[in-house]
């Protein structure tokens, strides 16, 4: 069993994980939040799932030290899930499952995003910053 911890007030993500019943979640609140370590906590759980890719982008990422990819890394040793887990140079994988996570800046790769094969999850980071190009690139086409 997976035990993963987070503030309480951050209960209605988890609420909603669990009855899959969302759309988009939206974390608002200022430095030190525990915004960029839910995001983690939940991409980690969301990998349990299935085989499908988990992107984990913001507006800007220029290397990869700018994405969530340290935060997820960090989260995986928190709870002791390495055995879980191919932890390479820029990407993630799921053993059990055979989710992938992969991580992006949206400007520089934006029409690369729709040819994502299998992706399930998307993660934005500093989510403030992006554009209105970028979210209409995100959201799923009918």
């Amino acid at each position: 069993m997976i035990n993963i911890q987070y503030p309480c007030k951050l209960n209605p993500v988890f609420d909603n994980l669990k009855t899959n019943s969302f759309d988009n979640i939206v974390l608002e609140g200022g430095r030190g939040g525990a915004k960029s370590e839910t995001l983690a906590a939940v991409g980690i759980l969301e990998s349990f799932i299935d085989d499908g890719v988990i992107l984990c982008c913001r507006e800007i990422q220029k290397s990869i030290a700018d994405s969530l990819y340290a935060t997820i890394v960090s989260a995986i040793h928190k709870y002791n899930l390495q055995n879980y887990f191919k932890i390479i140079q820029g990407e993630i994988t799921n053993l059990v499952s055979g989710s992938r996570f992969i991580f992006a800046g949206l400007k520089s790769n934006i029409t690369s995003i729709k040819s994502i094969n299998k992706l399930r999850v998307v993660l934005v980071d500093e989510a403030e910053n992006v554009t209105d190009n970028s979210w209409s690139y995100l959201r799923p086409t009918p």
